[in-house]
């Protein structure tokens, strides 16, 4: 992926945060609750109005389109959320809010900000992911606000969903972060074939394939993922030695063992739709019955020689046997008695036998 880059904003410019919208759609694609009575354990109820949710979502590539670098994908840090957040708090802006980023339709005097915190499951410093939003994957150092709406028809819209979330607006610079790839697989090299490898390779004493694995996708990005590649799986990928959800869309990917297949991501890389995807061509079909034949004849090659040194004790136990039958195994010679064929009298036979 060529076209990824991290938002850079600096301690002492213009850089940052102005504006924080209410939104259909966020970017993040990382919704917020409203939080009812059920959900006591973070004291907040439908009493009070109040609705929270993700504000910036550190390690989550968001899709842009701009004139200067066409489609792309941009993500935070969790140092530059950090960072956003206290300008913005600085500056003097954090009551400052607009809804669907219309600078007409300001809402500072429907919602007020009510708590801004970073969250983390790793660092006891910072509070953890609230449990109602762990679904959503988030990483460590991701922003949530909180707002409490005292205005009764923008109340109305968060409870009945015409709002989806928070999206932070403001100035922002962009650099190039590096993508761990590897050379696209040659389609020479690569065919239906390969998804029987596993099979044949996979070593009979160890029972099952590696849990971890790892996938490529059309333009050569590397992609991790635990178990099988199905829905509700996580891509990962490799950022600058950090590991980070899959840009949200759709995505071509190649297995290690040769499977491809058309997935849907989700904000948090996790496959929401798959599809394999099989070239089936008949020169593919014919080069994997080719190898298919190949194989199995490398696999019962052992059992072929076992057989022909059978057959092999056969015919030396059969000329053995044959051996015995006719004595001659015993060393000796048995003797030979030959019965006389001339006709004779009967007075010829009592007068030879009186001799």
């Amino acid at each position: 992926m060529d076209n990824l880059y991290k938002i850079q904003v600096y301690e002492d410019d213009d850089t940052g945060m102005d504006f924080n919208s209410f939104v259909d759609y966020p970017a993040s694609m990382k919704n917020y609750i409203a939080f009812a009575k059920d959900l006591v354990k973070y004291e907040f109820n439908e009493d009070k109005r109040t609705v929270t949710g993700v504000m910036i979502s550190v390690g989550t590539p968001i899709f842009r389109n701009d004139k200067e670098l066409g489609d792309h994908y941009v993500l935070f840090d969790a140092p530059t959320a950090a960072l956003m957040v206290r300008k913005w708090m600085r500056n003097g802006f954090s009551q400052n809010s607009n809804i669907q980023h219309n600078p007409k339709d300001i809402s500072s005097d429907k919602a007020t900000l009510q708590y801004v915190f970073a969250c983390s499951n790793s660092d006891d410093k910072l509070p953890s992911i609230p449990q109602v939003f762990e679904k959503m994957r988030l990483m460590d150092g991701t922003i949530f606000a909180t707002y409490h709406i005292h205005n009764d028809e923008m109340w109305s819209d968060v409870k009945q969903g015409k709002f989806g979330g928070f999206s932070p607006e403001g100035w922002f610079d962009k650099v190039k972060v590096n993508v761990t790839k590897k050379v696209k697989m040659s389609k020479d090299k690569k065919s239906v074939w390969d998804t029987l490898k596993t099979f044949f390779d996979q070593d009979e004493a160890s029972g099952n394939p590696a849990k971890f694995a790892t996938a490529t996708t059309a333009d050569g990005t590397v992609l991790s993922y635990e178990g099988e590649i199905a829905e509700g799986v996580q891509f990962l990928m490799e950022v600058d030695g950090e590991s980070i959800p899959a840009p949200e869309g759709e995505h071509q990917v190649t297995t290690e063992d040769g499977l491809v297949f058309i997935v849907q991501l989700d904000g948090s890389g996790v496959i929401t739709a798959i599809e394999e995807f099989i070239e089936s061509t008949e020169d593919v079909q014919a080069e994997v019955m080719s190898k298919m034949i190949a194989k199995f004849m490398a696999r019962f090659d052992a059992q072929d020689a076992r057989i022909v040194s059978l057959e092999s004790s056969i015919d030396k136990f059969n000329a053995h046997f044959e051996s015995i039958s006719k004595g001659e195994n015993f060393n000796h010679k048995g003797k030979v008695i030959t019965v006389p064929t001339t006709k004779m009298s009967i007075s010829q036979l009592l007068k030879n036998k009186t001799k």
